[in-house]
């Protein structure tokens, strides 16, 4: 009894889910007809996809690709160029060239692909920034980032003041850094900002300081759960971090 009004529950809440969400209202005389096997094929088919979890399969599956075949998909991009060399083609080489360290190559593609009506494309003005920040081009980096903050006061704010951040610290001018810092790590949506704040805090000597925005990282990753894979590498940042202090 218990596991009958158990798949019955389980079949109610499917297809609850089935009118809410607007499938197509065969499904609940699948649910109803199969009570566990139509359960099961509806999730993979109508919930599964587009999931957390598909994301998460979907990432850990490109990562087992690349840890085999670690270009396999720089190739594939190089060849979507050599066959169309539209801008977002060259936009995906440059990004794939950046995380292999290729970072002339990438730029670059950035340079080549800001002509004619893609000029002040703000996307192509933060790539470009962005690869040269990675150069250490930090002059360059800052005269993109205020090109793009003046044509584009409204694009990606927190991640273009955090580029901003990025140039003051490579020029040298820790300070204005710090203060540029403290102010994204406020408001930017993930851990980047917090950690980079604390790396710099750190190189300044303010280690008490520090140690407190490291730690509040690491607490706001535990409180959150948090399990992205670019996410959890600024947390092993800061862990590493507090252990040597």
């Amino acid at each position: 009894m218990p596991i009958l009004v158990l798949t019955f529950l389980v079949q109610a809440c499917f297809i609850y889910h089935v009118f809410k969400t607007g499938r197509p209202y065969w499904w609940a005389y699948v649910i109803l007809g199969f009570p566990v096997i139509g359960c099961v094929v509806y999730y993979f088919v109508e919930v599964f996809p587009g999931s957390r979890e598909h994301r998460a399969a979907g990432r850990a599956s490109r990562n087992l690709s690349r840890a085999f075949n670690p270009d396999k998909e720089l190739k594939k991009l190089v060849e979507a160029v050599e066959i169309a060399p539209t801008v977002q083609n060259r936009t995906a080489l440059a990004e794939e060239l950046l995380r292999f360290g290729r970072i002339d190559e990438a730029t670059d593609l950035y340079v080549a692909a800001r002509t004619g009506p893609h000029a002040n494309d703000a996307d192509l003005m933060y790539g470009l920034a962005r690869a040269h920040i990675a150069g250490q081009k930090y002059a360059d980096a800052s005269s993109i980032v205020d090109e793009v903050q003046q044509k584009h006061p409204s694009f990606r704010v927190e991640q273009v003041a955090l580029l901003r951040a990025r140039v003051l610290e490579g020029l040298g001018e820790h300070p204005a850094a710090l203060d540029q810092y403290e102010r994204v790590a406020e408001t930017f949506v993930g851990l980047e900002a917090k950690v980079r704040y604390g790396q710099l805090l750190q190189k300044m000597g303010h280690e008490t300081h520090a140690c407190t925005i490291f730690e509040q990282v690491v607490t706001h990753a535990k409180r959150f759960n948090i399990k992205h894979e670019e996410e959890r590498g600024w947390l092993e940042i800061a862990l590493k971090e507090l252990a040597k202090s």
